[in-house]
């Protein structure tokens, strides 16, 4: 059987993460590699794995993209938060 609520929250996600990336693109925020390595290692290495929001065994590609989702969303919520409070 097919999970409606499931194929709903991977659209909504999907949807998310592209608003995002134009967001940030507008804005001018980049994610460079070495901010993706680093927060790879973090959460990797220094994070208890519980509290992890990645699987550092899991696909290479889907943890690459996790990590430079999570900094992205970091990205635009401290430039909106610094931003608030000059206007």
């Amino acid at each position: 059987p097919i999970d409606e609520k499931a194929i709903e929250g991977i659209k909504n996600s999907y949807r998310i993460f592209f608003i995002m990336q134009k967001l940030a693109k507008n804005l001018g925020l980049e994610i460079t590699d070495d901010e993706v390595m680093q927060e790879f290692v973090v959460q990797a290495y220094m994070t208890p794995k519980e509290q992890s929001y990645i699987d550092p065994s899991g696909d290479p590609q889907e943890v690459r993209q996790r990590v430079y989702s999570h900094l992205i969303e970091k990205k635009i919520k401290d430039y909106l938060i610094e931003h608030a409070h000059k206007e």
